[in-house]
């Protein structure tokens, strides 16, 4: 919007310095021998920077919007990668509750029906002996890369929602060119 207030600025200031001109060529103060740049002169110049500035700005505010729909597919794809990861991490992790039910049959096997991919970890402080198997330390250690990953991408989604909604109230920009989001991209 910037952009729109500047040029609007220049067409008044090229505005007045038409009428200037013709107000002293009709009081005939206008000497037409005189080379130095006239006021009709400053006012085309006024007009060419305000068409320079709303061309700039055009051209800015598509390129945001360009960058705006782009990070609309990345948050698309950062939600199915994460619900991937997510899914991949409880699998994983019912193998892991499905292992501990095994070897430990007798202790409060409800819970290992209910294991959470993020409390893994506190079953090996738990179940010391678990330590032993590499199986399944390797096991645990895939789920944390895992749940480390799904927190990345909600991080970078919280980003590119930012990224969006600033694009839509920065004064830098003709923003009724830039695209809303859907409403389903912007939520959780």
């Amino acid at each position: 919007m910037f952009f729109l207030w500047l040029a609007v600025a220049f067409v008044v200031s090229g505005l007045l310095s038409f009428w200037r001109f013709k107000l002293l060529e009709k009081r005939e103060y206008y000497d037409r021998n005189y080379e130095e740049p006239t006021w009709e002169t400053s006012g085309i110049i006024f007009f060419v920077v305000a068409a320079f500035l709303v061309v700039l700005g055009l051209f800015i505010s598509l390129i945001s919007n360009s960058n705006q729909r782009g990070d609309f597919e990345d948050l698309h794809m950062l939600k199915e990668t994460q619900v991937i990861y997510q899914e991949k991490a409880e699998a994983l992790t019912q193998q892991f509750a499905k292992y501990l039910a095994e070897q430990y049959p007798d202790q409060e096997r409800f819970i290992f029906d209910k294991i959470d991919p993020d409390k893994v970890a506190l079953y090996l402080v738990k179940y010391p002996e678990i330590k032993s198997s590499e199986t399944l330390m390797a096991l645990v250690v895939e789920i944390g890369k895992l749940q480390a990953q799904v927190y990345d991408q909600r991080i970078k989604r919280a980003q590119i929602k930012r990224d969006i909604r600033f694009r839509l109230v920065n004064p830098w920009r003709l923003n009724f060119l830039i695209s809303e989001p859907p409403a389903e991209l912007m939520g959780d």
